[in-house]
C-alpha cells in the first residue's frame, strides 16, 4: 500500500444554500476560488506559525462570503466550508494582482465532495444585527469579533437541518 499523500486544508466561502445542495447533491460549487496558506501568507508574516496563517486564510474566506450574500438575503449567515485537498489540485495566485490583494487566494477545483469536508463555521444567530448592518453598507470591520461556529464535517446533515428549522 502506497504512503497517503498529505493534503491540503482549503477555506471556502458559502451559503447556507451552498450547504444544502452539499448534502443533496455529495457535492458543491466553489466558484474556483478558496483560501489557504500559500507561500504569500507566509511571506507577509515570517514570524508567524501554522496556527496565525491559518486564522489569516480562514479570515479571508469568511469576508469573501459577504459577496455571496445580499441584502435581500433571508436569515443571512457567513459560511466557511473547510476542505481537504489534494496539493495538486490547489494552485496559489503568487504573483498575481489577486495575491497582491488577498495573499491567501488560491485556484481550487469547480467543486467539492462532501467527503473532503473536514469541518464547517457558520455564523449563529447573535451575528444576525452585525451581518445585516454590514450588507446594508456598514464598514466589514463590524465582524471582526464575531466568531464562526464550528462543526465537524460528519454534522453537516445535522447542521442543515438546524439551519432549515431556525
Amino acid at each position: 500500500m502506497s504512503p497517503r499523500l498529505p493534503r491540503t486544508r482549503v477555506y471556502l466561502p458559502a451559503t447556507t444554500a451552498d450547504l444544502a445542495t452539499l448534502v443533496d447533491s455529495g457535492s458543491m460549487s466553489t466558484g474556483g476560488t478558496g483560501y489557504a496558506v500559500t507561500p504569500a501568507v507566509r511571506a507577509g508574516s515570517p514570524d508567524g506559525d501554522d496556527d496565525e496563517w491559518e486564522f489569516e486564510a480562514f479570515g479571508d474566506a469568511a469576508a469573501a462570503c459577504i459577496a455571496l450574500l445580499g441584502p435581500d438575503t433571508s436569515g443571512p449567515r457567513r459560511v466557511v466550508v473547510s476542505v481537504e485537498l489534494d496539493p495538486a489540485d490547489v494552485v496559489a495566485a503568487d504573483g498575481s494582482a489577486a495575491a497582491a490583494s488577498v495573499p491567501s487566494a488560491v485556484a481550487v477545483p469547480a467543486a467539492v465532495a462532501l467527503r473532503s469536508v473536514a469541518a464547517v463555521h457558520v455564523d449563529d444567530e447573535n451575528a444576525a444585527a452585525a451581518l445585516a448592518e454590514v450588507l446594508d453598507g456598514g464598514p466589514a470591520s463590524l465582524l471582526d469579533d464575531v466568531a464562526l461556529d464550528w462543526f465537524d464535517g460528519s454534522e453537516v446533515e445535522a447542521l442543515v437541518d438546524q439551519l432549515a428549522s431556525s
